[in-house]
């Protein structure tokens, strides 16, 4: 990478990060181009030219988000815990994702008629592979209940989306009383409890 490239790029990372520190404070319709130019020290040019338009912008901030968001449940799978302190730690960065970043342009996300649709889509099915890793995972060692089919967890899986994609019900992703009741519901659903309560 030569100079001009690495300049390049260090110019995008900074429009990004401006823009998701803005949208995340204030949402994304709320926030201008020039804002996103003067926190990044650029100038509105230069985000045009780096990504053609703000919506664009926001596509990849929010793809930004999901793999960090990604890296970190990475990390926490490959990680020496045991699978109960695992569920623990992805309770944590579920609730910091949507405390944070990505529940501010999350009814965006779920708008199946939205430009986002197709990224929503992505990290869906990365977000499942990843779920599937720790259900796995936790049969092998005797924590999560084997007569419960992966398949029919797909199903619920498969049902959650289709809820979230109901216009009427989208709001529901703010309330994080809800949301985390939902995480636990799920997971401690699958939970084979005698085996956990003998360790």
């Amino acid at each position: 990478m030569n100079g001009f490239e690495k300049r390049r790029m260090a110019k995008r990372n900074s429009i990004i990060e401006a823009a998701i520190d803005l949208f995340t404070k204030h949402g994304f319709k709320k926030v201008s181009v020039s804002e996103i130019a003067v926190k990044a020290k650029v100038s509105q040019v230069t985000i045009y030219n780096l990504f053609e338009s703000k919506d664009k912008l926001k596509e990849v901030s929010v793809k930004v988000l999901f793999d960090r968001m990604f890296d970190a449940y990475e990390e926490i799978l490959e990680g020496e815990e045991s699978f109960m302190e695992k569920i623990e730690s992805m309770f944590s960065l579920k609730m910091v994702a949507l405390e944070n970043q990505i529940v501010n342009i999350a009814g965006d996300l779920m708008n199946p008629n939205s430009s986002m649709a197709n990224i929503m889509d992505e990290c869906y099915h990365e977000s499942v592979e990843r779920f599937f890793k720790i259900i796995d995972m936790g049969k092998e060692e005797g924590c999560i209940r084997k007569d419960i089919s992966n398949e029919t967890i797909g199903v619920y899986f498969d049902m959650i989306k289709s809820y979230y994609y109901n216009p009427e019900k989208t709001s529901l992703i703010h309330d994080k009383k809800i949301m985390e009741e939902m995480y636990k519901v799920f997971w401690y659903g699958l939970v084979d409890t005698k085996t956990t309560e003998n360790r």
